[in-house]
């Protein structure tokens, strides 16, 4: 239980930093995905939509859980 109270306090006290980073490595993975799409053997589309659903349940997470 305290790995995740500390997990928890340790991303919410550098969220306001990993917001801006993770939001522009999405913006880089969908501007692959564009760049990639035609292209057999690469996998772009399910790493944006790792990425997309990742930082969805952290953001979803981080905004409605209270200590």
């Amino acid at each position: 239980m305290a790995v995740l109270l500390y997990g928890y306090l340790g991303t919410v006290s550098v969220w306001p930093l990993l917001r801006y980073v993770v939001t522009l490595d999405r913006v880089f993975q969908f501007f692959l995905v564009l760049w990639l799409w035609d292209m057999p053997g690469t996998f772009a589309s399910f790493t944006f939509m790792a990425y997309f659903v990742a930082w969805s349940v952290m953001a979803a997470l981080l905004n409605t859980c209270a200590l």
